[in-house]
């Protein structure tokens, strides 16, 4: 998207529409996260506790 900041190895860009990019550069688009890996983890955690301890009720 045009209104994403962009960076180039880690360092951004104020204006990428005039700065010259070289051969072997990593092109970077930062955009805001879907989903926050930290609550991803920690709700799969959570569920996977709940099934071995349905599974150890058994």
């Amino acid at each position: 998207m045009e209104s994403d900041p962009v960076g180039i190895f880690g360092k951004a860009i104020k204006d990428p529409e005039t700065t010259t990019v070289r051969d072997g550069d990593r092109i970077e688009i930062y955009r805001p996260l879907l989903a926050d890996p930290k609550e991803v983890r920690a709700r799969k955690a959570a569920e996977k506790a709940a099934k071995e301890k349905a599974q150890s009720a058994s």
